[in-house]
């Protein structure tokens, strides 16, 4: 994945003036690594992630997925985006979920009992397959994204915030999990407010303020 140049708009209303979420942002991110963007609230982390998802057009530059400046929807379905906030069917159960989805997805491993309970165990949420999604809390329903859009076996993972709704605990649940996925060879990039849960994960980690890089460094895991 690379961003080149990139910068993106918004404007409330055609009248009003456009304001600059993302300006003249380059990154490299190369297969198998794992790259975390820090910076506070409207700093233009999210920007980052919903361009490289395919959700947002930038307003200059580009961003090429796999050498592809217009990447096929072919070459999008080898991505997962798990968004900060999970908007998922509060009248479905947490197994129900996993199960549509795999079948929408057409994942290719059986969905029954034991498929819902590795999944779920995989991203922490072991023994809540019959618990209405519309009683989980905001890390878990984010946890629960991530086993959904897993189903796909991604190979380039988007993760916005993934640690912000979690208590230490489940801090250091995710971080493992990111752990043994970077080892299975999977590419993630990922925003966080904080770093020290991951500075033994992340191969580069880059901080922005005001839509633009101030500051980039190479960790040592």
């Amino acid at each position: 994945m690379e961003f080149a140049g990139v910068g993106r708009s918004y404007r409330r209303a055609p009248w009003s003036p456009a304001r600059r979420a993302l300006d003249d942002f380059s990154l490299r991110v190369g297969a198998g690594e794992v790259v975390a963007i820090l910076g506070a609230n409207g700093s233009g982390k999210s920007t980052v992630l919903r361009i490289a998802a395919g959700l947002l057009r930038p307003t200059a530059g580009v961003c090429r997925l796999w050498g592809c400046a217009r990447p096929a929807s072919s070459l999008y379905r080898k991505v997962g985006y798990v968004p900060d906030v999970c908007s998922l069917p509060g009248f479905l159960t947490v197994g129900e979920v996993l199960s549509i989805a795999a079948r929408l997805g057409e994942a290719r491993r059986a969905v029954g009992l034991g498929f819902t309970t590795d999944a779920l165990a995989r991203v922490g949420l072991a023994g809540r397959g019959g618990d209405p999604v519309a009683g989980l809390s905001r890390g878990q329903a984010q946890r629960l994204g991530l086993a959904v859009v897993l189903l796909r076996a991604p190979e380039l993972l988007l993760l916005d915030e993934p640690l912000s709704p979690l208590d230490d605990e489940g801090a250091a649940r995710m971080v493992a999990l990111l752990a043994e996925l970077r080892k299975d060879g999977c590419t993630v990039l990922l925003t966080a407010h904080r770093s020290p849960e991951l500075a033994g994960l992340c191969d580069r980690m880059v901080w922005l303020a005001d839509g633009r890089t101030v500051d980039e460094r190479t960790t040592h895991r």
